[in-house]
């Protein structure tokens, strides 16, 4: 019993340590309404500015999808997505100097991609399962490109052993490259 205690309370602990970065760091939220429900229902509710990526083709499936989220003044848009999101896997917490229209539009085409025989799919880049290994897997140049809405780009790591201790965390560097740090949730302090 008293381990259940002491791992409820780490947890607990680095929830609130991922609330502060997030709360400090970042100004939008990236949900994957599909994994995550309850904070894109919340967020519906709340009044928050929040655009689908999607296209018009794909509104039915808009519920389901991924959505931007200005989290600047929302702090519990923050707080009720790291309760609910137990795993970690539909919240990627970014950092962008770009217009709203303009982000959502550079967003929205990173979500649909090209086949060589000419279809169209779309690409789950925003759940964080995906885009780790996708993003491990880039040329710089790709990655760069990739990644050019943002300054930075944090997220849990796909390891859910892993999910409530350390944040994968891309950042731009002064040359307009990127560079991954894990950030240690045990070593953060608040």
């Amino acid at each position: 019993m008293q381990q259940l205690m002491l791992s409820t309370s780490f947890t607990q602990a680095n929830k609130q340590k991922k609330l502060a970065i997030a709360s400090g760091q970042f100004n939008w939220l990236i949900l994957d309404a599909a994994s995550c429900p309850e904070a894109y229902w919340f967020t519906k509710g709340s009044g928050a500015p929040i655009i689908s990526l999607f296209e018009e083709q794909d509104q039915a499936l808009q519920d389901y999808g991924a959505w931007l989220i200005n989290i600047i003044d929302y702090p519990d848009i923050i707080r009720l997505t790291l309760a609910k999101d137990i795993n970690g896997s539909a919240a990627l917490w970014c950092k962008s100097a770009l217009d709203v229209e303009i982000l959502a539009q550079q967003l929205r085409f990173r979500l649909y991609a090209s086949l060589p025989d000419g279809r169209t799919v779309r690409f789950r880049w925003y759940d964080t399962r995906v885009l780790d290994s996708w993003l491990a897997s880039q040329t710089v140049d790709r990655r760069i490109k990739f990644l050019q809405p943002f300054y930075e780009i944090a997220y849990t790591p796909p390891n859910p052993f892993y999910a409530n201790q350390y944040l994968t965390c891309w950042y731009q560097l002064t040359d307009g490259s990127y560079s991954c740090k894990v950030i240690n949730l045990k070593d953060h302090t608040l």
